[in-house]
């Protein structure tokens, strides 16, 4: 009678811990940073030639919706470049220690969907330095916050 009480209470635990992984309850985690950007917002798809955000047409988690990469704009060319040399200014391991541009453009819009979700500074902070910093560059906190400026100007202002 133990054991099967024991055996019913293990599966009801897991069974538990099975459907709560999935819910999807808003909460944010590992799994909002495994998809890199793919869509553009609204106003780039009303208008093919643009990717510049309309104010007040992106989402934000101030207005109750989470932010996802599909939420994302899509930085033009220019804004990339822009960034680039702003990362370059900064440090040029940064950019030098990666293998493609493409691995440390997905990185920082990770950053930009940290801003528009309104995480705390310090974890913003935190987490860029950890995605951006490689075998050539070890980031400092300053140049880690110089980064994270560099995003909201370059990458994502309307956050």
């Amino acid at each position: 009678m133990r054991v099967r009480t024991s055996s019913a209470g293990l599966v009801l635990m897991v069974s538990m811990t099975a459907v709560g992984c999935g819910s999807g309850d808003g909460r944010a985690g590992a799994e909002d940073r495994t998809a890199p950007p793919v869509a553009v917002s609204a106003s780039a798809a009303r208008n093919p030639g643009s990717t510049a955000p309309v104010p007040g047409d992106t989402p934000s988690a101030a207005a109750g919706k989470r932010v996802t990469y599909a939420d994302l704009p899509t930085p033009s060319p220019a804004q990339q470049a822009a960034y680039l040399a702003d990362l370059n200014a900064i440090d040029r391991a940064i950019v030098a220690g990666r293998p493609t541009q493409a691995s440390l453009m997905s990185n920082s819009m990770g950053t930009c969907l940290e801003l528009a979700n309104h995480r705390e500074p310090g974890r913003i902070l935190t987490e860029t330095i950890f995605a951006l910093d490689n075998e050539q560059a070890q980031l400092t906190r300053e140049e880690g916050t110089r980064i994270v400026e560099a995003i909201r100007r370059d990458l994502c202002p309307m956050y």
